[in-house]
């Protein structure tokens, strides 16, 4: 009897023991299929960002190429088109004027968010020597420690070295490439419509509804969002204070009182501002992806910027050391004779200066680029009228007369202690203002949103 009963606890023992192990490894099955099933959903979800970040990649890719085939015509901006993609997918393509560039916003169909992208010349033929000038009466001349690392584009009479006053030419010879004389004008040629059009913007957003900054900013107020409504925001309050105000975009600002940029703020982000007034922007300030426009003089002293576009029809000037990078531009279209552009001190520039005519203005005005000894640029400079250049430049440099004034002479075509390197392997990023022939545009950079 005592023997039957050890058994049968023997057996109820044996059977807790398999139930347990059953439903430990029913557990473990349980979770190892829960692991598996997340892991699998986390691998599918990532795949298919990875695809639909390839699908917007692609329709920029495709649009651009339908459009310099002449297949697509360019939309007005925000109006939103479908584009079926090579592969049998589509995607969400808007079109932009954004500055002097263009902006590409492209979504995969069903998708919230994409990629977007700006767009400029890149490699551009008519880009491709390292200093054109027009046509002259006399010779191209270079002094002092002048050096022209790079092709030249001039008139007749050639290039040559020479004295000034009792200071020899230092170097070797005029030019370190090949010279192409011409009686024609061999300049790349301003696509004056473009220019009109980027102004006619500017004057645009001073007519727009204006709102009042200070109902979204208060004392406290750190970092604010702009809205894409149909007005500008007025910048009307004045509170200083040792934070930093960071304003996103995209949105607009208006500048009344040159005394807003006396704050500490950072704009970023699709940003378009236009100022009325005088000011003085200093290192206090940080500029990322925002296009200024202005009809006053400006004066950057130390400043830091990135994609970064000054559109003024007044003075510019640049001092300290500024830093002005990824395809950054300083363009002035001046209304009157003697506005030009001041580029001093130990500023280094990735982008673009230009001094432009817009079509309506005489060709012998005396606006004037001035460019210092110790500025580097790294990318296009281009002046329709006077250029008097001491700084380095590696790209391509485009003017009609270089100038300089050492008492008691005036000196046309003479370039001083300049340096300009014809660097093939920097990609120049042209703004869209120019007639080029060679049609292609190719995406500047690129961001996810």
């Amino acid at each position: 009897m005592s023997k039957c009963k050890t058994i049968q606890k023997d057996k109820g023992s044996a059977l807790h023991t398999v139930l347990f192990i059953i439903v430990l490894i029913s557990l473990m099955l349980m979770i190892f299929i829960g692991h598996f099933v997340h892991q699998h959903r986390y691998i599918r979800s990532g795949l298919e960002a990875i695809q639909t970040h390839y699908h917007a990649e692609s329709g920029i890719v495709e649009w651009l190429a339908s459009e310099n085939s002449g297949l697509q015509t360019l939309l007005p901006g925000g109006i939103e088109t479908l584009l079926p993609l090579s592969c049998g997918d589509s995607v969400v393509i808007r079109y932009d004027n954004w500055g002097v560039f263009q902006r590409i916003y492209s979504r995969e169909a069903g998708q919230l968010t994409g990629i977007r992208a700006t767009v400029g010349y890149a490699n551009a033929d008519e880009f491709s020597t390292g200093l054109m000038v027009e046509p002259f009466p006399q010779s191209l001349i270079v002094c002092e420690d002048t050096r022209l690392y790079s092709n030249v584009r001039c008139g007749p009479h050639n290039v040559r070295a020479q004295r000034l006053q009792d200071i020899p030419y230092s170097g070797e010879r005029p030019v370190y490439g090949q010279v192409y004389t011409s009686r024609i004008d061999q300049r790349p040629r301003v696509l004056h419509s473009k220019v009109k059009a980027i102004l006619q913007h500017q004057t645009n957003l001073k007519n727009l509804k204006r709102l009042s900054l200070s109902d979204i900013v208060t004392e406290r107020t750190n970092k604010i969002r702009l809205t894409q409504s149909r007005g500008i925001y007025e910048a009307d309050f004045f509170t200083h204070s040792d934070s930093t105000l960071t304003i996103l975009g995209p949105g607009k600002l208006l500048i009344t009182d040159a005394s807003f940029f006396q704050r500490n703020l950072s704009i970023r982000d699709e940003v378009e501002i236009l100022i009325l007034v005088e000011s003085r922007i200093g290192s206090n300030i940080d500029l990322k992806d925002v296009v200024l426009f202005s009809n006053a003089p400006l004066h950057f002293q130390s400043i830091r910027a990135e994609q970064l576009q000054v559109i003024s029809s007044h003075e510019v000037t640049l001092k300290g050391n500024s830093i002005l990078t990824d395809n950054s531009i300083i363009l002035s279209v001046p209304e009157e004779n003697g506005i030009g552009i001041s580029i001093g001190g130990q500023t280094t520039i990735d982008g673009s200066i230009c001094l432009i005519n817009d079509g309506t203005k005489p060709e012998d005005w005396l606006s004037i680029i001035r460019i210092s000894e110790g500025v580097e640029l790294t990318g296009l400079l281009y002046s329709d009228w006077l250029l008097n250049l001491s700084g380095e430049i590696t790209g391509s440099c485009v003017t009609s007369r270089f100038y300089f004034y050492q008492s008691p002479t005036h000196y046309f075509n003479w370039i001083r202690n300049a340096t300009i390197r014809q660097n093939d392997n920097v990609p120049l990023a042209i703004p869209l203002i120019f007639e080029i022939s060679s049609i292609g545009k190719s995406v500047i950079y690129r961001e996810s949103l």
